[in-house]
């Protein structure tokens, strides 16, 4: 789910009773980003859109939030 504003919807989701499945955090594809899980067990991933990034830039991200995660480290 998109939202102009992730921190808030997320705040404001776990006031209502949700559980944190993953924290907000800025990722590597240009989204800050987190999970969490409504009273009823419904997963959800709520996200802001912060920066459009070439394929290239994404790459470079991850290497640097996932070290030894980078698809060429894979092999």
């Amino acid at each position: 789910l998109y939202v102009p504003d992730v921190d808030a919807t997320f705040q404001q989701a776990i006031n209502a009773g949700a559980t944190v499945r993953m924290p907000v955090a800025d990722m590597f594809w240009g989204d800050r980003y987190g999970q969490l899980v409504d009273p009823f067990g419904h997963n959800w991933s709520i996200a802001t859109h912060t920066r459009d990034m070439t394929p290239e830039q994404m790459q470079e991200e991850m290497k640097k939030q996932t070290p030894g995660c980078a698809p060429e480290q894979q092999k």
